[in-house]
């Protein structure tokens, strides 16, 4: 082949598909196409019939599953199953403060906004209705990242709660094993773990961090009325985060409070021949060797403080 004088020859480094680069993104697109799927399909398992159907036909009208699965991303509740690497991300899509979602919804969010926004009862406290874990907006991104320290650097040492039923019945908006109490506990906790200037209600001062989600703990903590589960958690988690912060004095209403009420439940007797759920067996299993390990550690340096 004779090049004429001044003809450039040009290469196009994609047409030879076994270069490094060429590779490269074609594994990115096969990746991108892949999660896209895991999506789609995770989310019609996840759905009611109704909400399958109305799935499909957004398939149908669609020529792009990545615009599908983008809009899955963000509308509705993502299966845990997808996303095992961030364990707040199976439920952080419902917590947007975005006020209105698209017609390709297949779970409304607005059950997180304020209470007025969602019922006709304005006048009602958000905390007593069931699934309304925060009393104003939040930022999903921002929980999650929260909830993912929490499990990274907490959850590990102080296991005082089954993990996979809390995140189920957050994002199912069941109180079983989550409640409003027990998430402001988990996040105030957490944000000791942030950097971010909104973990702290003053940005300049680190102290402070986390202070706001543990008002709203108290605030919820001493409207309780009722023993339960998942409030001998959050005593837990609130008598943990009280000592991390060198209030001793504190950690020791919690944990002294935290126990009473595991033995009030009846946490230290044996389940065997009960009718108990082997979930619930289990879950009360964890939360009571939980209390009683946070009991023997806040005992053991009050003892140390009264001996100095």
């Amino acid at each position: 082949m004779v090049r004429l004088p001044g003809q450039v020859r040009r290469y196009d480094a994609d047409s030879d598909h076994r270069r490094k680069g060429a590779l490269k993104r074609d594994i990115q697109s096969l990746q991108q196409q892949n999660d896209a799927l895991e999506v789609i399909v995770a989310s019609l398992l996840e759905s009611f019939e109704a909400e399958a159907v109305s799935l499909l036909q957004s398939l149908r009208r669609e020529s792009s599953f990545d615009v599908v699965a983008g809009s899955l991303r963000t509308d509705v509740r993502l299966p845990r199953s997808y996303a095992p690497q961030t364990p707040g991300s199976d439920f952080a899509q419902q917590i947007s403060q975005s006020t209105a979602p698209s017609s390709t919804s297949i779970l409304a969010n607005s059950y997180l906004l304020p209470h007025e926004e969602y019922t006709e009862e304005p006048q009602e406290d958000p905390s007593q209705s069931p699934g309304t874990w925060f009393r104003q907006p939040q930022d999903a991104e921002f929980v999650e990242h929260l909830l993912n320290l929490h499990f990274s650097w907490v959850h590990p040492t102080y296991h005082s709660f089954p993990r996979e039923l809390f995140l189920r019945d957050m994002g199912r908006r069941s109180t079983d094993y989550c409640s409003a109490l027990l998430v402001n506990a988990i996040l105030a906790l957490a944000c000791h773990y942030s950097d971010r200037p909104e973990a702290r209600t003053d940005p300049n001062n680190p102290a402070t961090a986390g202070n706001h989600f543990f008002e709203e703990a108290k605030r919820l903590l001493y409207r309780e009325e009722r023993s339960c589960l998942t409030t001998v958690q959050a005593l837990g988690v609130m008598a943990t985060r009280e000592v991390s912060q060198g209030r001793e004095s504190n950690a020791y209403q919690y944990s002294g409070r935290c126990l009473r009420m595991a033995v009030e439940l009846g946490m230290h007797l044996s389940v065997a021949g009960s009718k108990s759920r082997s979930a619930e067996s289990e879950a009360r299993k964890i939360t009571f060797w939980a209390v009683f390990n946070l009991e023997t550690y806040v005992d053991h340096i009050t003892l140390a403080e009264c001996r100095t």
